[in-house]
């Protein structure tokens, strides 16, 4: 594989990731998943980003928004179109 076929991705991956917790973080829907009573605790939002493997009530149409594997195919595809 090239190195810059990796680093593309890897950075598209990180924009997903952080505009993934931003957005749980400060939903009305959820929030509060990173920052719970005052407490900074990553295990929340790592579970919520392997749930959907898990759990296929995730890939619900109203729980998408919460789907992280539905935001980096979304990311990737908007990759490709662009």
């Amino acid at each position: 594989m090239n190195l810059y076929f990796f680093k593309k991705y890897f950075i598209i991956f990180l924009i997903c990731l952080s505009s993934f917790a931003l957005y749980v973080d400060l939903s009305p829907d959820i929030g509060n998943i990173i920052c719970r009573s005052g407490y900074i605790s990553i295990y929340g939002f790592l579970d919520l980003i392997v749930h959907p493997l898990f759990n296929s009530y995730m890939w619900n149409l109203n729980l998408l928004s919460t789907n992280f594997i539905f935001w980096f195919l979304l990311c990737l595809l908007i990759d490709l179109i662009l």
